[in-house]
């Protein structure tokens, strides 16, 4: 009966020590994150007027698209969302939030 209470206290001396561990390391974590959020959107801010492509909930198939564009920013909505449009122009435009746009920057050859 004393073996079982010993190893009892020692199980719960560990758990205590993992818990403190995780903690920490889920802290740290967390500051890196934001740092890289911090970081992403600093370096590139969408504005009205920039092209940008449109990354899409879940691809269709294993390798189907993952995104689609580019498109043109028409207007800031809010502070995360903005209306794109294809051609340029309201008539056939959606509001989308900032975390499924990424600049477009096109490169030639």
């Amino acid at each position: 009966m004393a073996e079982a209470a010993i190893r009892a206290r020692k199980r719960d001396d560990a758990l205590v020590i993992f818990e403190e561990i995780w903690l920490g390391r889920r802290a740290q974590a967390a500051e890196r994150f934001k740092g890289k959020v911090a970081l992403v959107d600093a370096l590139n801010p969408v504005k009205a007027g920039d092209t940008v492509i449109l990354f899409d909930g879940r691809p269709t198939s294993k390798l189907g698209p993952k995104a689609s564009g580019p498109y043109v920013v028409i207007r800031c909505v809010g502070k995360q969302c903005y209306e794109i449009s294809s051609d340029g122009s309201r008539e056939k435009s959606a509001i989308i939030h900032d975390s499924r746009l990424r600049k477009y920057e096109a490169y030639s050859v």
